[in-house]
């Protein structure tokens, strides 16, 4: 990978193969709130899975590290980076539960969503994009092949819902390039190698909004950290 990394800096015009490891964490400071559970009760199709549903649009471990937040390059500072080619390979968004799987997706511009149905229910997939021509659609239960819809154009964030299941919703974060990843439950994040220089990371949660932060990328790696708190009202 880093050796490939090399060769596409040199064929772009850098003269320099100084690359580092970026990676990180987020977390959210204070108590962290418990996931709030759903009521599915009055759902038969729903209602009968063992460990629940909860509310997924603030997940927080018990040591405060924060999930589902997308970690990216600003676009500024992308533009001057090694320009990837949009992925062959589609995203999967599944519906698993009666929920999305995962809750947060990122694509880069060009790549396309396969979105499946593992349940035994039916759904109704409605993406709510302004920019990106995603149409809706309704969806037989245990649709494993899935359907694929049409590639995103445009960076924008946007969510998808089910109108039959209204609290079944899911983020997807469009960026430009590859250089883009979401928070695992443990908070950690992947940006992989980047070329030594200054660069601002933004971070993204649905809930807590944005960040901004400037690092220096050199010395073989770079760690960084996004702490979140929570808007009183």
């Amino acid at each position: 990978m880093i050796r490939l990394m090399c060769l596409i800096l040199l064929s772009t015009g850098y003269n320099t193969c100084l690359l580092a490891q970026v990676t990180g964490t987020v977390r959210l400071e204070g108590k962290s709130p418990e996931p709030e559970a759903i009521d599915v009760t009055g759902v038969p199709e729903c209602a009968g899975h063992r460990d629940g549903i909860i509310d997924e649009s603030l997940l927080v471990s018990e040591t405060g590290a924060l999930q589902n937040v997308v970690v990216s390059v600003s676009p500024e500072d992308v533009k001057r980076l090694p320009q990837t080619e949009p992925s062959d390979r589609p995203a999967v968004l599944d519906q698993q539960r009666c929920t999305f799987v995962p809750h947060v997706l990122v694509l880069s511009v060009g790549q396309k969503i396969l979105i499946k149905n593992s349940d035994d229910a039916p759904h109704n997939v409605h993406p709510l994009s302004d920019e990106n021509p995603i149409e809706g659609f309704s969806q037989k239960p245990r649709d494993t092949d899935g359907r694929l819809a049409s590639a995103v154009t445009t960076p924008e964030v946007f969510s998808i819902k089910c109108d039959i299941h209204p609290w079944m919703i899911a983020w997807v974060v469009v960026v430009e390039q590859s250089y883009a990843r979401v928070t695992d439950d443990t908070g950690k994040f992947d940006l992989g190698v980047l070329p030594d220089g200054r660069y601002t990371l933004v971070a993204w949660h649905e809930k807590l909004g944005t960040q901004e932060q400037k690092i220096d990328v050199k010395d073989g790696k770079t760690a960084v950290e996004f702490v979140f708190k929570i808007h009183e009202k």
